[in-house]
């Protein structure tokens, strides 16, 4: 790429994050601000291998795009008009401003501890935290990388992979991060294919979240 033209195209984004930000209210990013710190705040600290294999999962090129285009700011967008204001129709407007609100006021780090403190991950579980403990009754700062693959695994579709129901599906979904993983140079292929040898190490029977 040219360098004058990378230049116009930094120029460009950066007029975009301008308006955006300007166009979003202050009230909204408080009160993100606010559901944020409340949702992280007793989440413990995260092995490195937590975030890498959600963002494996959703958006494999999470870091290196824009935050307002990538999926894990949408699936934010739908998470919290969910959990914040169930019951109430969001309009295509409110999304959109719902979605630069989250572009604007979050780093891509902050954007996913806040995806994993709040995905739903099946079992009536909400974050990894709790997801650990029902799955593999495993505390979060101890889990390994089949595990949390496959808790990435059930971020993506926990209506059609269940692990009681088909955990061949799930099986095969695990891997298929795992191997997400290691062809992105996150993961060495000796760890993935350690990682895939392992069976599903769930709980049986399973237990639900409180």
């Amino acid at each position: 790429m040219a360098i004058s033209t990378l230049i116009v195209l930094i120029l460009v984004l950066l007029f975009v994050f301008v308006a955006f930000r300007a166009f979003v209210p202050t009230s909204l990013t408080s009160e993100l601000r606010r559901s944020f710190e409340s949702a992280v705040i007793h989440l413990p600290e995260l092995p490195e291998h937590v975030p890498l294999a959600f963002s494996t999962a959703i958006d494999p090129d999470f870091y290196e795009t824009p935050r307002l285009t990538s999926p894990i700011t949408k699936y934010l967008v739908t998470l919290y008009a969910r959990q914040e204001a169930p019951g109430r129709r969001m309009s295509p407007t409110g999304q959109i401003a719902l979605g630069m609100a989250f572009a604007a006021e979050f780093s891509h780090d902050e954007l996913m501890l806040w995806l994993v403190s709040k995905a739903y991950l099946g079992l009536g579980c909400f974050g990894v935290a709790n997801a650990s403990q029902a799955h593999f009754a495993t505390p979060i700062q101890d889990i390994d990388l089949s595990r949390i693959a496959l808790l990435a695994a059930l971020s993506k579709a926990t209506t059609h992979l269940n692990l009681e129901r088909s955990p061949d599906l799930v099986l095969a979904e695990r891997n298929a991060i795992l191997k997400g993983m290691e062809t992105m140079g996150a993961m060495g292929p000796h760890v993935i294919d350690r990682a895939i040898s392992m069976p599903l190490q769930v709980q049986s029977p399973l237990p639900k979240c409180d």
